[in-house]
């Protein structure tokens, strides 16, 4: 009996193993590839999100416009080595165009590569506003006359409602003047600080011809001091005491009487206005630019 009973315990013991096994052989291949295609799905999205570079919240372009604008985008950020990014919203949540481009770029990551260098191509339709954002490098380029052309360029196309068209028009424009170089004499003006940053570089015959000029100088002065201290045919005695007389320094007082002193006062005006685009008379030499947490951010808007 007690063998019989042992038997049966084993036999349903078995039949419990048999039944995990098949359990372990069917269900958890399934619930690995389910989690597989859950995880591939995630990373599909991640990628999809870093790889685009057009952003149509505002629902404005056709499916054929976006991708042609995303084509444009990409091929400029591989050719001029910089991030151009297209973003239209619906809403500013309270924000301004300025503000808007700035922490899109910034919140996004796109400020981390390229030295932060890019820009973002902003339709704002709460504002009514098209909006140009600079970042790094392309803060020199466009300054804020080119800003202007780039502005005036685009402004009819959005204005008759062809977003596409507008987008593609200030992408075409920041690489027309990324290609004819930052002007000669470019510097930032800080708006918030009043701060100026020249921008000085040297081409490579510039630099040829200032150490060639150097050189003729400096060789002039040693051969003109060899000419004048040279001790050839006269005694080294006589020599030594010309050249102390010749050294001799007198030093005489002498006083400055003041006069009369005038002050004069000036009042420099100060422009208050903060709507985020140039003014008309915009230096062509001059980029301004402004903060945005922690980052140095250009460009500016305008209303349509």
């Amino acid at each position: 009996m007690r063998e019989r009973r042992d038997r049966r315990v084993c036999d349903k013991i078995g039949r419990w193993i048999r039944k995990l096994f098949w359990v372990a052989v069917l269900v958890v291949p399934v619930m690995a590839a389910a989690a597989n295609r859950a995880e591939a799905g995630k990373g599909a999205d991640e990628r999809d999100f870093e790889a685009s570079r057009v952003f149509d919240y505002a629902n404005l372009f056709r499916q054929e416009e976006a991708e042609r604008l995303q084509k444009e985008a990409v091929r400029l950020r591989e050719e001029l080595k910089a991030e151009f990014i297209v973003l239209t919203i619906e809403d500013a949540k309270g924000l301004t165009a300025k503000e808007n481009a700035d922490e899109f770029y910034f919140s996004q990551g796109f400020g981390q590569s390229f030295d932060e260098s890019g820009a973002v191509v902003l339709l704002d339709m709460d504002n009514r506003e098209i909006y140009l954002g600079t970042y790094g490098i392309m803060i020199r380029v466009i300054t804020d006359q080119r800003l202007e052309t780039v502005l005036n360029a685009a402004w009819s196309d959005a204005a008759d409602g062809d977003y596409a068209s507008a987008a593609l028009v200030m992408l075409g424009e920041c690489e027309r003047y990324v290609h004819q170089g930052i002007v000669a004499g470019q510097y930032n003006y800080n708006q918030e600080t009043g701060r100026i940053e020249v921008y000085h570089t040297i081409r490579w015959y510039e630099a040829c011809v200032a150490a060639a000029v150097s050189a003729l100088i400096a060789g002039m002065v040693c051969l003109g001091v060899c000419r004048r201290y040279r001790m050839q045919g006269r005694d080294k005695r006589e020599d030594r005491l010309a050249y102390q007389d010749s050294n001799y320094v007198q030093i005489q007082s002498s006083s400055d009487q003041l006069l009369h002193t005038a002050v004069h006062h000036t009042v420099i005006p100060r422009n208050h206005h903060s709507s985020g685009r140039s003014s008309g008379g915009s230096s062509s030499r001059r980029s301004t630019t402004h903060s945005h947490n922690g980052h140095r951010a250009g460009g500016g808007g305008r209303r349509f």
